[in-house]
């Protein structure tokens, strides 16, 4: 297969100037490889002969992530991943190498081992320990993760998030390490502008000091690493690196839709006339003016899909759940569209139908139609429903979609509350998921209340929990929610006698952010509220 290292390439791309296209990797796998023969070499993907560097780099990195996942799912972490431990293919293809420090997931880890500029900081903590005579550390999958991190910005920005120091000693070295990674790395964008936000977020994750903070498995990772491969993501990146060509398109195009509106608009349609007039009204916020015009072209052409589409849009934003269902429903029976029965399915939900709205989000799902809104949202008819198992299947998937979702980690929170209710012990991953609650979106008092009762119940679980619980009844209290709500219910019962729980009560703080959680989503909106 070749002797080209991933080291060799990264020393090859970045001799001159930093890489353009992914055929830059291929090229630096060839010169590593100048007077070796090596065998028959396959079609290189498509990414490495016609996409830029950064896709190839995604590409590297999803079956790098791919590899681990398949070695932790059979129990074996590599805890020595670089790039020298990395060889290239001919054609391109990551080989993970250098099983030589791994370990079995079965026995303890007695030795510390990695290079230093890879090395997790939980592996630089459990380094000094193991030097002061501590017992043999833990081994956590996740740090092979932040090694991967440390090895797809080196690839993307040319240099180590954490710089190293030289001519030291060990401990010392290590220590400043640490520091280093504590403190983060400089943002990966300011290294190459060709990184979108969302694949550096993704990547800064898992540099992550707390490993509860990067993706949960390699399996998360590589799941997420694949999206930035869609065509729409690439799209995005082609367009950004185009801004002239796509400028000089987008004027192009425009002047050409600005002439065809101008031959067809001498005479159009009445019905069509007051459908545009119902747009335009729409997005000025102007509903009632929109509501007219609608009405007048569905007058007009009474079996109008797009019309009754339309006003169906304005009836749900001014909350008449009832008529835009009925508009959302005639719309299925002349077009069926799985987008349409999603939208169906939630003014259902916000009629409180929602054994009714499960109906429509099968159908939807059946259909191919699986944004994180509608799972989201399936998930929460069936918590509604007290169907437990499913909601949580349904949540779960929604989060496989897209982490960065608040609506979904405040659902499962519920479901996990729900079984708490019953009887059953608070697991600690209710309160990963609470975490990720007020870390992507809008603090909300509902969210305070559900926190607050998270904690209460876990009190009997670990004493710890009822300092929280009081801090989130603070809160809640303060965005407004009812007090008789924590004096009455049994979950604070073993509270009532602290004076700090009695503080809180009377807490009238004045608070940004709303007193409803938003835990069910229109399918056809972004699911993340502005924060």
């Amino acid at each position: 297969m070749g002797r080209a290292t991933l080291a060799a390439v990264l020393d090859e791309v970045y001799a001159h100037r930093p890489p353009v296209r992914a055929q830059a990797i291929l090229d630096a796998v060839q010169t590593a490889n100048a007077g070796v023969k090596v065998p028959n070499v396959p079609m290189p993907d498509r990414i490495f002969r016609k996409g830029f560097y950064v896709e190839g780099v995604i590409y590297l990195a999803v079956k790098l992530a791919e590899a681990l996942a398949h070695a932790h799912a059979n129990g074996i972490f590599h805890r020595d991943l670089k790039p020298s431990n990395i060889l290239l293919a001919p054609d391109g293809r990551p080989l993970l190498l250098d099983f030589n420090l791994s370990v079995d997931d079965r026995r303890p880890v007695w030795k510390v081992g990695g290079t230093l500029p890879y090395m997790a900081p939980e592996e630089l903590s459990a380094l000094c320990e193991s030097r002061n005579g501590d017992g043999p550390p833990r081994y956590d999958p996740r740090s092979d993760l932040f090694s991967l991190g440390v090895i797809v910005y080196e690839l993307l920005a040319g240099v180590l998030p954490f710089p190293v120091p030289c001519n030291r000693p060990l401990e010392e070295i290590a220590a400043q390490l640490r520091q280093r990674q504590v403190a983060g790395p400089r943002p990966l964008r300011e290294h190459n502008r060709q990184i979108d936000k969302r694949l550096a977020q993704l990547i800064h994750r898992c540099l992550a000091v707390d490993p509860k903070l990067r993706p949960e498995t390699a399996t998360v990772l590589a799941d997420a690493l694949r999206r930035e491969l869609t065509f729409y993501r690439r799209i995005r990146r082609w367009a950004a690196a185009h801004r002239r060509l796509v400028l000089a398109a987008v004027s192009i195009a425009m002047l050409a839709v600005l002439g065809t509106v101008a031959f067809f608009a001498l005479r159009p349609p009445y019905s069509v006339r007051q459908f545009q007039q119902g747009l335009a009204w729409y997005e000025a916020g102007r509903d009632d003016l929109a509501l007219q015009s609608l009405n007048a072209s569905l007058t007009a052409e009474p079996r109008s899909s797009e019309v009754l589409a339309a006003r169906a849009r304005v009836y749900q934003r001014e909350a008449k759940f009832q008529l835009a269902f009925a508009d959302y429903d005639a719309v299925d029976g002349l077009t069926p569209s799985p987008s349409i029965e999603a939208c169906a399915g939630y003014c259902l939900n916000r009629l409180g139908q929602d054994q009714s709205a499960t109906a429509f989000y099968r159908r939807s799902l059946e259909a191919g139609y699986g944004p994180p809104a509608v799972l989201n949202n399936l998930g929460y008819s069936w918590l509604r429903l007290r169907r437990l198992d499913d909601a949580e299947l349904c949540l779960r998937r929604a989060l496989q979609a897209d982490d960065t979702f608040q609506a979904p980690h405040h659902n499962l929170l519920l479901v996990f509350l729900r079984r708490a209710f019953e009887g059953k012990a608070v697991p600690g991953e209710a309160f990963v998921h609470a975490r990720r609650a007020l870390e992507t979106g809008p603090e909300s008092g509902e969210l305070c209340r559900d926190l607050a009762f998270l904690h209460a119940l876990a009190v009997g679980q670990d004493a710890a929990h009822a300092k929280q619980a009081i801090v989130f009844v603070a809160k809640a209290v303060a965005h407004g929610m009812d007090v008789e709500t924590f004096r009455s219910d049994p979950a604070f019962s073993t509270l009532q006698n602290e004076s700090a729980f009695q503080e809180a009560l009377v807490l009238r703080a004045a608070v940004q952010g709303p007193a409803e959680a938003n835990r069910v989503i229109d399918p056809t909106n972004n699911p993340h509220p502005q924060r």
